[in-house]
């Protein structure tokens, strides 16, 4: 469970993918404005998104979304905005 994490930076993987001899995965980071016993506030540049606490499944050293989780319009538009993309290839 989250807790006490106000001021903390976040990781949720967003998403990945393994093609030929490249993989890539989708993060976004960002740091947790405020929060509740349910949800936690989560700020990226300008801007915010409150995210039920159980929608984020502990990883190692990140966060999941939780399969039942469906992004509403602005969180979708959140995540494009805010996320990076790291890929790696082996190339000959």
């Amino acid at each position: 469970m989250i807790e006490n994490v106000v001021g903390q930076e976040i990781s949720i993987n967003l998403g990945g993918a393994v093609g030929y001899s490249a993989a890539g995965v989708t993060f976004i980071h960002a740091t947790v404005a405020n929060e509740t016993e349910k949800a936690i506030q989560l700020k990226a540049g300008n801007h915010t998104i409150w995210l039920p606490k159980t929608a984020l499944v502990p990883k190692a050293h990140y966060f999941k979304l939780a399969k039942w989780f469906k992004p509403d319009g602005y969180q979708n538009w959140f995540f494009e905005k805010y996320q990076t993309v790291n890929v790696i290839s082996a190339c000959n």
